[in-house]
């Protein structure tokens, strides 16, 4: 497996779980001629790289960044078909590196161009991706895969405990989760909320907080559980959402789920929740009250459908379609 060398010092060749992990430095172009300097010897450095390691089968790239230009060069020098991941980058990135970058708005088009299939995990990232690159309205579309029995932590607490986590940026909408909720304590006057995540906008968060509101920081893979078994309800007040991994997992862990219906968010639920518009705080706060009171949808078909297996098989499918045919002898 290829990716970032971020930080810097991270080493650059380790195993992880049995798998091998590389990591090369891919730089981005700045308008100085320094930058511009740098980022090409960070290409010849990571093309010089990729031609030591083994020939795949197949280059997949996840997430359309800058890693485009020297995996698209290696996959055309090794003659290996590109598949290109789009997983909502293009539109919902903290920097808008899309939409500030007009270089790297040409190279994920050019990159579309010279690709052997696209994919996203839902039609809405599709279409949105489409405004920057044409040829993505056209991508195959691939849900984000969940272990959903790693998420079961038993059954939700009677108290009014109402949970949120994930990066503390404009996107994810937290601001207006906070804003709503002294409309929900003043239904559910002993109601807590645990906030947790990390981000740009942690300090604005802590000043627009209330009474009743927990900051939990980032957490770490048994963190998300714990807070999932802390949790009755989980809200995901996204303004934008490619797919929305906390959903589903909340679905896991069977709980009652709020979320926004912006972006991927419906589709990854498959319809499952409480959808309320994050940008009216009535609107938000109701929905959260009234979560409260049913018992969890149930997902477990939903679920099913997004099992890693069934998710492998659909991106093996890709790759079957695009790989040339064996010679038989």
């Amino acid at each position: 497996m290829l990716t970032h060398q971020d930080p810097l010092d991270a080493l650059p060749f380790e195993r992880l779980d049995g798998l091998d992990v590389h990591r090369l430095r891919w730089g981005i172009p700045r308008a100085n001629p320094h930058h511009i300097a740098a980022y090409l010897r960070d290409v010849r450095r990571s093309t010089h790289a990729l031609r030591g390691l083994p020939v795949p089968d197949v280059i997949n790239v996840h997430g359309a960044s800058n890693q485009m230009i020297p995996l698209g060069r290696f996959a055309r020098a090794a003659r290996v078909p590109f598949v290109l991941a789009t997983h909502g980058e293009v539109v919902a990135d903290p920097r808008q590196m899309f939409q500030r970058s007009t270089f790297m708005r040409v190279t994920l088009r050019r990159t579309c161009t010279s690709a052997s299939a696209l994919v996203a995990p839902s039609r809405w990232t599709c279409e949105s991706a489409g405004r920057v690159a044409t040829a993505f309205r056209a991508a195959t579309v691939i849900p984000n895969g969940i272990d959903a029995d790693r998420f079961r932590v038993g059954p939700p607490p009677v108290t009014p405990t109402f949970a949120a986590y994930g990066r503390h940026e404009h996107q994810k909408g937290y601001d207006l989760l906070v804003r709503a909720w002294p409309l929900v304590r003043r239904q559910v006057p002993e109601a807590r909320l645990l906030l947790a995540g990390a981000g740009s906008e942690t300090e604005r968060l802590r000043a627009l907080a209330s009474d009743g509101v927990d900051f939990l920081g980032a957490l770490s893979g048994s963190g998300v559980l714990d807070i999932l078994r802390s949790a009755r309800v989980v809200v995901v007040p996204s303004r934008v959402e490619a797919f929305g991994m906390t959903a589903l997992e909340a679905l896991a862990a069977g709980r009652a789920l709020v979320h926004s219906g912006r972006g991927g968010l419906p589709e990854a639920t498959g319809g499952l929740g409480i959808v309320a518009d994050p940008e009216d705080p009535e609107a938000l706060a109701t929905a959260m009250v009234n979560a409260l009171a049913p018992d969890p949808p149930d997902a477990r078909e939903h679920l099913r459908a997004l099992s890693w297996d069934m998710i492998a098989a659909r991106y093996l499918s890709v790759y079957e379609q695009i790989l040339p045919t064996p010679t038989v002898a």
